[in-house]
């Protein structure tokens, strides 16, 4: 299958997001303002630092709005990336040169040129010496065991091996580097707060997607076929105006034949990505996406989903503790087994034993390595994932993972979706609740080593699951956890991402879900990266798996396919907003024309109800969040004093003696509608205090 570069969609926080370049917006002073600016500024992306340096690296003069130039973060940013930002001129000088279509398509191009002419050097560069870095450290691990190597001199052994790194010639390892794609991530320029442009947001996201795919023309095949674009969204309606950009233009280019059944070119740039309809063809696609749409489908999420974002695997965590019973296997005269052989039935076995000799010796058990490997500690720097991001958006109640990390939890915040992290059986009953999402850690939580509450960690650790034992023993040991299953499948499908089919916290889960699923009539569907195997494929298509498998090329590809899936699945699902009562709307037709009129006098009204709010009463308080519900799921917009949906529900969330679950759950209304960082953490620093007092009341 050919390799296409591909024009991403998301929603949330663009600093928190995996790829290799961030485009800054700013006016031709590089006056520092706006959410993303904040967002910047707190993230540890070593921008500031960069940015205000005095020298080539840092802040340089720009003369008119369009212009751009590349901020290096080697040494400053995080080591995962992103390797640098590129500022870009989106107003002039003054308050009043606000963005036009003009300049963010000038400012989108340069931007994209300049970003994808510093990649190709230290994006090459630096992955491949971090992917020998890698290699080199695996390969002397084995020996170093092998000496008993610790502590400085292992580390010197180790030190010595990656000096041959930088001795290594790029040239040689062409085929690593074309595996490698070049991300840039750019926010919706010219809408932020701190611009105030004469034109819709929708005509300037036009113009944005339009730049980047001129810029795209420009860059020979082979470039081009590496390079993928993501645009993310701070809000809602940034999110839609890109949807709707990206879909005008690829219709512009594709023509579906339904006589072939296929899509044929009618545009000039055959080497864009197909329509979101192509896949929506797919009936296991269309039945997902309506079962999402339903809110009947449960997520689950196993590790195969943060592989690439540079976490620890279950490989290295089994390796650990494989080292720790090093002396004990010589003290006895046995030979471990060898990791590069172990199987999975290896690695159960040997945390079993470790779990055995450390229980008799009353040393540290494996839950202290969970924590270790997966802790706070161990992921705060790590990026998040396009499929994480995707994934997360998506309507889902329950989502439910078998990863001790806490990157679930973390896109969520940055997604600014209210959930609950439910790791022991007591927990349970908090799934019951509509205004959150429950992250269910079905195998444990990793807490921090230095967790205050050393008593509920110490509760917590109970609840990890890596032996044999813990694994044939689970149910059995958390039967809350067990019921909560249970009861999902009566009235859910099941959708399973990031597992292989082999491995056992698939297997576990899943032969549970088939033995419930008989005659239930509830699908359950799973992506898979395996390689093809028909006849495994048709044993699970016969317990009522529908698998979605990304088969062929290297790994590389076959995850960019399954993310570009996603892409599209999060389209179908949620990407048509009701713009019904939006000053962006056509004209309603004859048979509407009398309801619009009469939704938007009502909305006129409840407008007209707000000096003499703290008068109503709790019943007719609770008629007045209903019809805002209404309101804004059919797009409406306050044009009279304009007062925002945060002003809104923030002040209906404290007007009046509202109860704790009421003032959390109108809160929490307020933070995903905002879209300056100044509300979020205004927000925030309210809701903190007072969800932590409805979990202890609860």
């Amino acid at each position: 299958m050919a390799r296409r570069p591909h024009l991403f969609v998301l929603r949330g926080d663009l600093t928190r997001l995996q790829v290799d370049a961030i485009v800054y917006p700013t006016s031709v002073s590089q006056d520092m303002h706006g959410h993303l600016t904040e967002a910047m500024r707190r993230a540890k992306l070593g921008f500031c630092r960069a940015y205000l340096a005095e020298g080539a690296s840092g802040r340089r003069a720009m003369e008119a709005p369009g212009e751009a130039y590349w901020v290096s973060l080697e040494g400053v940013g995080r080591p995962e990336g992103p390797f640098g930002v590129v500022a870009t001129a989106v107003v002039g000088s003054e308050p009043e040169d606000g963005p036009t279509p003009e300049i963010v398509a000038t400012a989108s191009r340069s931007a994209l040129r300049e970003a994808i002419g510093a990649l190709v050097e230290v994006h090459d560069r630096l992955v491949l010496k971090e992917a020998f870095s890698r290699d080199v450290a695996q390969a002397l691990r084995p020996v170093a065991r092998k000496w008993r190597l610790k502590g400085a001199i292992q580390q010197s052994f180790e030190a010595a091996g990656e000096g041959v790194v930088g001795k290594l010639k790029p040239d040689e390892h062409l085929e690593q580097i074309e595996q490698r794609r070049l991300r840039v991530g750019f926010p919706a320029l010219g809408t932020g707060s701190g611009y105030r442009a004469s034109v819709s947001a929708l005509e300037l996201a036009r113009a944005q997607v339009g730049a980047i795919l001129d810029a795209l023309d420009g860059l020979d095949d082979a470039l081009r076929s590496r390079v993928d674009v993501v645009l993310v969204a701070f809000n809602e309606q940034s999110y839609h105006n890109f949807l709707k950009a990206r879909g005008e233009a690829l219709e512009a280019q594709w023509r579906f034949d339904e006589r072939e059944a296929r899509f044929e070119a009618i545009g000039a740039r055959p080497w864009l990505q197909w329509p979101v309809d192509e896949r929506a063809a797919r009936p296991k696609t269309v039945a997902l996406a309506n079962a999402i749409r339903r809110g009947e489908c449960v997520l689950f999420v196993g590790s195969g989903l943060s592989s690439g974002l540079g976490m620890k695997s279950w490989h290295n965590l089994i390796e650990a503790l494989l080292e720790d019973l090093q002396q004990l296997a010589s003290e006895r005269g046995l030979a471990l087994p060898l990791m590069d052989r172990a199987s999975t039935e290896d690695y159960l076995d040997i945390a079993q034993w470790h779990a055995l000799s450390r229980e008799k010796t009353r040393s540290r058990g494996h839950a202290h390595y969970v924590n270790r490997f997966f802790g706070p500690e161990a992921t705060e720097r790590l990026p998040l994932s396009i499929a994480h991001y995707l994934l997360m958006a998506l309507p889902f109640q329950h989502v439910i993972t078998t990863n001790y990390d806490d990157l679930i939890e973390r896109t969520l915040e940055a997604l600014r979706r209210p959930h609950a992290r439910i790791v022991l059986d007591q927990d349970v009953p908090r799934t019951g609740r509509t205004d959150e999402i429950s992250v269910v850690k079905f195998h444990g939580h990793a807490f921090s080593p230095d967790e205050q509450d050393r008593g509920a960690r110490h509760e917590a650790d109970g609840t990890i699951v890596l032996s044999r034992e813990e694994y044939d023993t689970f149910f059995h040991r958390h039967p809350a956890k067990a019921l909560l299953l249970e009861g999902l499948l009566l009235n859910h499908h099941f959708f399973f991402v990031g597992y292989s089919l082999s491995d056992p916290d698939f297997r576990q889960i899943q032969n549970r879900v088939i033995h419930m699923l008989e005659g239930a009539q509830r699908k359950a569907f799973a992506t898979t990266l395996d390689e093809d195997r028909h006849w495994a494929r048709a044993q699970w298509e016969d317990q009522g798996l529908a698998q979605i498998p990304f088969h062929g090329g290297v790994i590389h590809d076959r995850v960019h396919r399954m993310w570009a899936w996603l892409d599209a699945l999060s389209e179908l699902v949620t990407g048509a907003p009701s713009t019904f009562l939006t000053s962006q709307s056509i004209e309603p037709t004859e048979g509407l024309a009398e309801v619009h009129g009469a939704l938007v006098a009502l909305g006129a009204q409840i407008e007209r109800v707000w000096p003499s709010l703290a008068g109503l009463d709790p019943e007719e308080m609770g008629v007045v969040e209903r019809v805002l519900d209404l309101l804004q799921g059919l797009g409406w917009r306050s044009d009279t004093d304009g007062r925002s949906w945060v002003e809104m529900w923030r002040a209906l969330g404290n007007c009046g003696d509202r109860s704790l679950a009421d003032r959390v759950r109108l809160l929490r209304k307020a933070l995903s509608a905002a879209g300056r960082s100044e509300d979020i953490d205004d927000l925030r620093a309210e809701l903190e205090p007072l969800e932590a007092a409805l979990t202890r009341s609860s």
